[in-house]
């Protein structure tokens, strides 16, 4: 079983979307078999509603960070941290050129041939957020994602590639 090292944008934030969802559409339907005797409020609930639960859950579904002692989840990712570079270790924005920077910061597709991508379906970095960098041999390609708790999360991977790095060496 792996322990869960550090989570952010956890199961409330899922659940709290899925909350509003669906308790908007409910009051909506419900003003609507009364005949809508607050026309605005039910509207503006039955609209509005639905809207900002998708954008929580969107935000949950893309940004999600889950790491485990084997395993680092961003979003709908799942990256194996036995096949991230742990020599590279954990990098931040400076550490990056200025087209990769341009590329993570601006929130537009990058292209496959890009040299960085950004795991798990986000297309850019979210307000109050910091960017992380790891390595992935395998593609040759920098990894971007963003926390919001650096402080927290960077000392916590660097352990967790370290160890990884430990365990393929015993087991080699």
């Amino acid at each position: 079983m792996e322990r869960v090292l550090h989570e952010e944008f956890g199961p409330l934030l899922a659940w709290s979307a899925r909350i509003l969802i669906v308790g908007s559409l409910a009051f909506a339907v419900f003003e609507g078999v009364q005949g809508f005797p607050n026309d605005a409020l039910g509207l503006l609930v039955g609209i509005l509603g639905p809207i900002i639960g998708l954008t929580v859950w969107g935000m949950h579904r893309h940004s999600m960070i889950l790491l485990t002692t084997a395993v680092l989840e961003v979003g709908r990712e799942r990256l194996e941290l036995s096949a991230l570079d742990a020599f590279y270790g954990v990098r931040d924005l400076e550490d990056l050129d200025a087209s990769e920077r341009f590329r993570v910061l601006l929130p537009i597709p990058i292209p496959e041939s890009a040299s960085i991508r950004i795991p798990g379906g986000a297309w850019g970095k979210i307000a109050g957020t910091e960017v992380v960098v790891v390595r992935s041999p395998d593609e040759d390609k920098k990894l971007a994602f963003f926390t919001r708790r650096p402080e927290v999360l960077v000392p916590l991977l660097r352990n967790a590639l370290g160890a990884a790095v430990d365990a393929r060496e015993v087991t080699s």
